[in-house]
């Protein structure tokens, strides 16, 4: 594919100056000049082109393969009809050729039946697992790749079945692609508390985007072994940490910093001295414990609702 390439790139760059010399000689016979001929500055020793490699390789001189894998060896011997009497045995001279087998690979299960006429109960054999739909998790992780690594249409991936013999429709492909996805969501989850763990420090940046025609925020959260992105409603202080926190289940805690804070978000001594008298220094408390106490502080939900806001943004933990 490489060489294809570079051969229709070669052709281009042919064309494109015939093209230009065209131009040049009709801008002449009109009185006017033609494109300058203005030298590259790029320097020869900064050249990447595989243009050697692949020339040295059509000569016949075999590169190092010992990075392949191999799934076979085929012994290529000479027709003993075409050797001399003298002829003697050399061993032989490796050459490596990548090439990959695409086919189906439809499965028969036979399941083994058995029938209890004491318990009236059937005992089937079990299917392995990944194979419990009609689709083995072959194509169920191809189809993944296909859309997201080779940026296939459904209709393309549909045909790339079709021709391998394989009978899957457009639905079940969209399907695959937009549904039953919380084998990823878990697994992007245990990276991400992966990197949280091993890092000492994350950088977190945020852009506007829009669900479903709605305003929300990507946030893009990075340390140099990992970058994620989360889309939330909002980007306030309680997102963030409950990005930070995976999206664990938020706890909360009265101490002397979380009153210091509240004087200074300016609430009242005596709704601060109220929040002391109904709650209990540095015990954890979850998302239920923490309503209730704020139910007992602000019974008429319409009144200090700025104060109730401000005392459940700094309890987050």
């Amino acid at each position: 594919m490489l060489n294809i390439i570079e051969l229709l790139t070669r052709k281009s760059h042919e064309q494109k100056q015939i093209i230009q010399k065209q131009r040049d000689e009709i801008n002449n016979l009109k009185g006017e000049q033609g494109k300058p001929d203005i030298k590259s500055s790029k320097n020869k020793a900064d050249d990447f082109s595989s243009e050697k490699e692949r020339k040295t390789a059509e000569a016949g001189e075999e590169k190092d393969k010992e990075g392949f894998k191999l799934d076979r060896v085929v012994k290529c011997k000479v027709t003993p009809e075409q050797l001399p009497d003298d002829a003697e045995h050399k061993g032989y001279k490796p050459k490596v050729v990548q090439a990959v087998i695409i086919k189906s690979d439809n499965v028969l299960f036979e399941r083994e039946i058995y029938w209890s006429r004491s318990q009236k109960k059937t005992y089937l054999g079990e299917i392995p697992a990944g194979y419990e739909g009609e689709f083995g998790p072959n194509i169920n992780s191809q189809i993944i790749v296909f859309k997201y690594v080779n940026n296939m249409s459904i209709p393309k991936i549909k045909d790339s079945y079709d021709s391998i013999d394989t009978v899957i429709s457009q639905s079940y492909i969209s399907t695959r692609l937009t549904k039953k996805l919380d084998i990823f969501h878990a697994e992007k989850s245990a990276l991400y508390e992966a990197s949280l763990n091993v890092c000492d420090w994350q950088q977190i940046d945020d852009t506007g985007s829009r669900v479903n025609g709605i305003n929300h925020y990507t946030h893009i959260v990075c340390n140099d072994l990992h970058t994620a992105f989360f889309t939330t409603p909002k980007k306030n202080r309680l997102t963030i940490l409950d990005i930070l926190r995976n999206f664990e289940s938020r706890s909360y805690v009265f101490n002397d910093e979380t009153f210091d804070l509240l004087k200074r978000l300016n609430v009242s001594q005596k709704l601060i001295n109220r929040t002391q008298e109904v709650t209990k220094l540095d015990k954890e408390l979850s998302e239920k414990d923490i309503e209730e106490i704020l139910a007992v502080l602000f019974p008429n939900p319409e009144k200090g609702k700025t104060s109730r806001t401000r005392i459940s943004l700094q309890l987050e933990r």
